[in-house]
């Protein structure tokens, strides 16, 4: 038996993500939230049911590149939080990590239609930017169009590092965001100390004179940030927490924390440092936040 509750999350998962189509930027914020109400859906149910698997068939009609994006980004995080749990940070993204850099690496033609759209919508961004520019400010912008390839190639070959990166986020905000409202304990995320190696033998590979070793070198930066910046994240939660701040004060902070560069820098810093050292002095073990 169909039920409608269910059906409406569903299909407010897809409308949701459906608004990167029409409107990229109102899109954006709407679609990092699409996963929660899929979660909800499957909160009848742990399995796929016919549903949607019917959706996803009209959608891929209605929408074929999206439906990809979709899987990605909507149905494959939410099946990792489902089945991995405590482990769905760190892998969610791993699927989109693997295809965007097959498709990278073998499909010439998919690659080079990428990077050159990457360079139209540079440099149409900078003709935008020219007309206010200072005359300081114009010989820099022209140092970048003169290498406008090579950074739409760098931009292109980060996309890995990236998709990853935004996966990692959505799964951690619909994960602490579906727990909060079914009132479940939620633990403190922490990066696991064997995956350090990884990102020492990848940020060292900058140092090398090989392109390629920098494109992965870069990549596993990105990863990284993320994971640091989410683990700097849980620790403000947990000190704003201690210190009793007030919702709002603490929505605030958040507000500054995303939207200004160098806060964010010095939370994923802090992330990196408790690694080593505990600024929460908790016990990881048992400890939860939020």
């Amino acid at each position: 038996m169909i039920n409608t509750v269910s059906i409406f999350h569903l299909v407010l998962s897809f409308t949701l993500f459906t608004f990167n189509i029409y409107n990229p930027y109102f899109g954006l914020f709407l679609g990092l939230i699409s996963p929660l109400f899929l979660l909800f859906y499957f909160d009848l149910s742990s399995k796929l049911k016919i549903e949607l698997i019917v959706a996803l068939i009209i959608y891929g009609l209605m929408f074929k590149t999206f439906l990809v994006y979709y899987l990605l980004a909507v149905l494959i995080p939410v099946i990792f939080i489902i089945y991995l749990k405590d482990k769905s940070e760190f892998t969610a993204g791993l699927p989109s990590l693997l295809i965007s850099s097959l498709v990278l690496l073998f499909f010439q033609d998919i690659r080079e239609a990428f990077i050159s759209n990457m360079s139209q919508n540079l440099l149409s961004y900078l003709e935008m930017i020219k007309s206010s520019a200072t005359v300081d400010k114009l010989l820099y912008l022209d140092k970048i169009k003169n290498n406008i390839d090579k950074i739409a190639t760098t931009f292109i070959y980060i996309m890995p590092g990236l998709s990853f990166a935004y996966i990692t986020f959505i799964t951690y905000l619909n994960k602490r965001f579906y727990q909060k409202i079914k009132k479940e304990p939620v633990k403190p995320l922490i990066v696991p100390f064997k995956i350090i190696p990884v990102f020492v033998i990848g940020g060292f590979l900058i140092l090398a004179n090989s392109y390629t070793a920098k494109i992965i070198s870069y990549n596993t930066f990105i990863i990284f940030f993320m994971f640091f910046f989410l683990q700097g994240i849980e620790i403000i939660e947990y000190w704003l927490k201690k210190l009793k701040f007030p919702i709002l004060l603490k929505y605030i902070v958040y507000f500054f924390v995303i939207l200004e560069p160098p806060i964010t820098l010095i939370v994923s810093f802090i992330g990196l440092f408790d690694i080593w050292i505990d600024f929460r002095k908790i016990n990881k073990k048992g400890g939860e936040n939020g």
